[in-house]
């Protein structure tokens, strides 16, 4: 079995020595599930920005009118590809 150190403060530490407000433990699996809880978001922002990175990259002429701050443009842009 391995053994997992984390830094006293840090979510993971939190939530594996969490205690209830009649001094239990939290159990494994309700401290898996608040660990999960705390990373979906960030597994959901980190793809959005994946992608939307990729769809820049794609499309430089986007990123070009992105850096001019011409609304208008960008509003041209997304309504030709609807």
């Amino acid at each position: 079995m391995q053994c997992l150190f984390e830094e006293e403060g840090s979510a993971l530490y939190e939530m594996a020595f969490h205690e209830e407000l009649d001094d239990r433990q939290l159990d494994t699996q309700m401290a898996a599930i608040e660990l999960i809880n705390v990373l979906r978001p960030i597994v959901a922002i980190a793809t959005f920005i994946t992608f939307a990175a990729l769809a820049l990259h794609e499309h430089p002429e986007v990123k070009v009118k992105l850096h001019s701050g011409d609304r208008e443009a960008l509003v041209k842009v997304s309504r030709s590809k609807s």
